[in-house]
């Protein structure tokens, strides 16, 4: 069963996407949206009547399907396009499928799903810090980049709280509130990494990176071990040394 419903899922997604690529006009956008969304809505209704399924997964392929679209609108590039289109089909197909095998308990006790789920959102993260740095560049106003300063704070705030709850069944206020420190947190963030010098997609990638290293620490440190430095050394060691290979290999200063 879960092959089908992650194969309809997916295939329906990526037909849409590939309807609005061809028809990039506004109203095709919203009816490609509510269409996939109310879609998607429907096989999880019917699916959560046959079997235990998580509100999580609903969640998930929602976010992915709206941030994919957000990406899919700022890609100049048609081969590109194309396979963030089958991208954004095969995670959703997987979400669907991989949930329904995922279902009661093991959501939250199956390491590799939670992953999974994990990174999905992360790509959502990016998708829509880009879309929000692209829309503040194509539009040189200020209430454009109060939206990418507030909408980014907000974003990431609520899928920290989001990864969180998929690791933890602990009282959702703490969570809250830490998800509102990391969000005050990525506001200030990303007032500052607009000033640097480079094109929004690089921009989005370091500002993701960033929260998703803050929302990882906060996350070890709501566990039963908290956080280990010790172990977390090398980690940090090597993000950093990353972080300076990209913007010295492959970041554009001009």
């Amino acid at each position: 069963m879960q092959y089908i419903v992650g194969i309809l899922a997916g295939g329906i997604t990526a037909a849409g996407l590939f309807l609005l690529q061809q028809f990039p006009i506004w109203w095709v956008l919203l009816l490609v949206f509510f269409v996939l969304s109310g879609v998607l809505f429907v096989i999880f209704w019917y699916v959560k009547h046959i079997v235990e399924w998580h509100w999580n997964v609903l969640f998930t392929a929602i976010f992915t399907l709206f941030s994919g679209i957000a990406l899919v609108t700022i890609v100049d590039t048609l081969v590109v396009r194309k396979w963030l289109i089958l991208f954004v089909g095969v995670s959703i197909g997987l979400v669907y499928g991989w949930g329904i095998a995922e279902r009661l308990g093991a959501f939250y006790t199956s390491r590799t799903f939670r992953r999974y789920a994990m990174m999905v959102i992360v790509f959502d993260a990016y998708a829509l810090m880009t879309f929000l740095f692209a829309l503040s560049s194509f539009f040189v106003r200020s209430h454009f980049f109060l939206t990418a300063v507030i909408g980014g704070g907000v974003l990431f705030g609520m899928l920290s709280v989001h990864i969180w709850r998929m690791y933890f069944q602990v009282d959702r206020q703490s969570l809250i509130i830490w998800g509102g420190i990391v969000g005050l947190a990525c506001v200030q963030l990303v007032w500052v990494i607009h000033l640097l010098p480079f094109a929004y997609a690089v921009l989005g990638l370091f500002m993701t990176w960033v929260w998703y290293l803050m929302q990882l620490f906060v996350r070890f440190h709501l566990g039963e071990r908290g956080i280990i430095w010790r172990k977390q050394a090398i980690f940090l060691g090597t993000n950093a040394a990353l972080y300076a290979a990209v913007l010295f290999f492959f970041v554009r200063w001009t």
